[in-house]
């Protein structure tokens, strides 16, 4: 009987903590828009950009704290039970961690400014971006939008495990309006930061997006096209070379031929270099190797023929071969990529493209991550 009032008690410490949290962000929200319409007021102007912008950082500042609320009260909690219950009671901690992330994404997508009614294409909540990059990458993603009339995004966050990041950015994804037209076509990029099993991303896709940038592109944009910058936490490189890429990826397929294990993303794409420096580049190497073939044949051909006015010369003493040789002179391997089923996660990192999936507002998803 005093084990069943201990739980009682617990759970109900746990409940009026998360209560008074809560009732302090909806204060704290009030506060902040009381205060703006008081200026409205006085001023006599709003924008409306700026009012969703205000009623956000409430919103989300009252999610903050919820989710730290949650995360305390959890461990507590946890503890209490772990004295009466057999095991440690960690149940307690990932349902509480479980809750605390989601109201930490919803507070990240109340927090996104809006311009005209849109949201902003590149949000930096993990602060990862300095803020020229966060503009230059801003202008970048605008300027392929109005190109392709097709969404580009990237969004930071912290503090979520790598098997939360799915839902995660499907979930910024959907609520927080991004996507294009009545399929929402577009492609996002999360990058979580310092997660309990360390920092991860998400490409996620919907619309047009999920068969133009596929599992092979987005395996090849998550490890050849920017892998090595994620890594050195060369963040605005990884914005610049997922834009750029991705809307190549795009174009390719718009043109009927999308990129896949058989028609492959070009190593001339990979280095950024255009098709005349490609073909010129092709056309130095086949002379470098045939340069090197021809001195190699030169130099095994023991006794040189040359001109002779008189043919009688060719035979004086008779013709005799004092000895034969075969010389190789160059091979050509074609080399094609084997497809096995662990192809994705054999990379360094683990991770590559997941598959198309339902998200939680029953929308469509591709998409695929990594470890970094």
């Amino acid at each position: 009987m005093k084990k069943i009032l201990v739980i009682l008690l617990s759970l109900l410490l746990l409940f009026g903590a998360g209560l008074s949290v809560f009732a302090t962000g909806d204060e704290a929200a009030d506060d902040e828009i009381i205060l703006f319409y008081d200026d409205e007021t006085e001023d006599e102007a709003a924008d409306i950009d700026d009012i969703g912008n205000q009623i956000g950082d409430a919103v989300g500042g009252a999610a903050d704290a919820a989710a730290s609320a949650l995360e305390e009260a959890g461990g507590i909690l946890d503890g209490i039970l772990g004295e009466v219950l057999p095991g440690d009671g960690g149940f307690i901690t990932d349902a509480v961690d479980s809750i605390a992330n989601s109201v930490n994404v919803a507070g990240l997508i109340a927090d996104i400014d809006r311009v005209d009614g849109r949201p902003v294409r590149v949000w930096d909540s993990a602060n990862i971006l300095g803020s020229e990059d966060v503009e230059k990458l801003g202008i970048q993603y605008d300027e392929l939008v109005a190109k392709y009339n097709f969404d580009f995004a990237l969004i930071t966050i912290s503090g979520l495990t790598y098997g939360q990041l799915r839902d995660a950015a499907d979930d910024i994804y959907d609520y927080a309006g991004y996507g294009i037209g009545e399929n929402h076509d577009g492609v996002l990029l999360l990058i979580n930061m310092d997660g309990p099993d360390g920092n991860s991303c998400w490409i996620t896709t919907t619309g047009e997006g999920i068969a133009a940038i596929n599992d092979y592109c987005i395996e090849t944009l998550l490890y050849d096209v920017f892998g090595s910058a994620l890594e050195s936490h060369n963040f605005y490189k990884v914005g610049k070379l997922f834009g750029t890429h991705s809307a190549k990826m795009l174009a390719a397929a718009r043109k009927g031929n999308p990129y896949s294990e058989s028609h492959t993303y070009f190593a001339a794409r990979i280095l950024n270099l255009n098709w005349v420096g490609a073909i010129l580049l092709a056309v130095a190497i086949g002379a470098v190797v045939a340069l090197v073939g021809r001195s190699k044949s030169r130099k095994a051909v023991e006794h040189a023929v040359r001109a002779n006015n008189s043919a009688s010369n060719y035979t004086v003493g008779g013709v005799a071969l004092s000895g034969q040789n075969d010389v190789f002179l160059y091979n050509n391997v074609s080399r094609v990529r084997r497809q096995t089923e662990s192809s994705s996660s054999s990379r360094s990192g683990g991770g590559g493209g997941g598959g198309v999936h339902t998200s939680s507002s029953g929308t469509s998803h591709g998409g695929g991550g990594r470890h970094f």
